[in-house]
C-alpha cells in the first residue's frame, strides 16, 4: 500500500526477475460486514506478467478455489485481464481489454446470500455486474466455514523464474524478461456494516447510500 494511504497501491517492475507484493494487514475484515468494493485501475506495459493488482484472501487459505481467495484483478493466463477464484467459481476474462494499456475501474458486490460477483470496465463509475464473474456463497468456503471469515486486501507481481502451480498455470512456467509491467489500484472504497477505523477508515464509505451516490451506474438493479 502507498505510504499512509491504505485507499491506494502501485507497483513498477524496474528489472527482472523480481518479486514483489503488498497487503492491507492492517486493514482486516469480516466477509460477513462486506458488501461492496470499488477502487479505479490503471495499468501498463503488463500483457505477459503474471501480476495481480487486486485481490483478497482470507487468514485460513486451503484448497484452491474452495478456500474464498477473490481475485478481483488478476493476469491468469498472463496475456489478460481477469477475475477468478482461484480456480473455483464462475471466472472471467475481458478480452476486450488489454493489460499494457488500460485504465478503469473494478467492482465487487456481495449478496446477503454469500453470492460474490465481480466486474472489470471502462470508465470512473461502478461496473454493471450482470456479466461478470460469480462465486455462488462464499460463507461455504474454506476461508468462512467453521474459520473467522475475515479477509486482506492483497497486490503483487510475481515475474520469477521459478513458482507454484499458480505460476505454472498462469505464467505457463516462463517469465517475460523485458517485463516493465506498472500498476496503480486508487480510491479504493469498501462499503460495510461495520465502518472501518483509524488510518483505514479512508477505505470505508460512511454509508451504503454513499457508495451508491459516488457510483451509481446500473446499482438498481442490485439493490431492488
Amino acid at each position: 500500500m502507498c505510504e499512509g494511504d491504505p485507499s491506494s497501491v502501485v507497483m513498477r517492475v524496474s528489472v527482472a526477475p523480481v518479486c514483489m507484493w503488498t497487503s492491507s494487514s492492517d486493514c482486516r475484515f469480516d466477509m460477513h460486514d462486506f458488501q461492496q468494493l470499488d477502487a479505479t485501475l490503471d495499468m501498463a506495459n503488463c500483457k505477459g506478467t503474471w501480476s495481480a493488482p487486486l485481490w483478497m484472501t482470507p487468514d485460513h487459505w486451503s484448497g484452491g478455489g474452495a478456500s474464498g481467495e477473490v481475485d478481483m484483478v488478476e493476469q491468469c493466463p498472463a496475456e489478460s485481464l481477469c477475475s477468478n477464484f482461484a480456480g473455483g467459481g464462475k471466472q472471467k476474462c475481458f478480452s476486450r481489454f488489454t493489460p499494457d494499456n488500460f485504465h478503469g475501474h473494478v467492482t465487487m458486490r456481495k449478496e446477503a446470500t454469500g453470492r460474490v460477483t465481480v466486474s472489470i470496465c471502462e470508465g470512473n463509475t461502478s461496473c454493471d455486474l450482470k456479466d461478470g464473474a460469480s462465486y455462488s456463497n462464499i460463507y461455504a468456503s474454506n476461508g468462512c466455514h467453521n474459520q473467522n471469515c475475515m479477509f486482506r486486501l492483497m497486490s503483487d507481481i510475481w515475474l520469477a523464474t521459478d513458482g507454484d502451480k499458480g505460476w505454472r498455470s498462469c505464467s505457463k512456467s516462463t517469465y517475460k524478461k523485458d517485463s516493465r509491467c506498472a500498476f496503480s489500484i486508487s480510491d479504493i472504497r469498501i462499503a460495510s456494516s461495520q465502518p472501518f477505523s483509524g488510518k483505514c477508515a479512508a477505505v470505508n464509505p460512511t454509508t451504503v447510500d454513499a457508495v451508491l451516490l459516488r457510483y451509481p451506474h446500473n446499482y438498481s438493479r442490485l439493490i431492488t
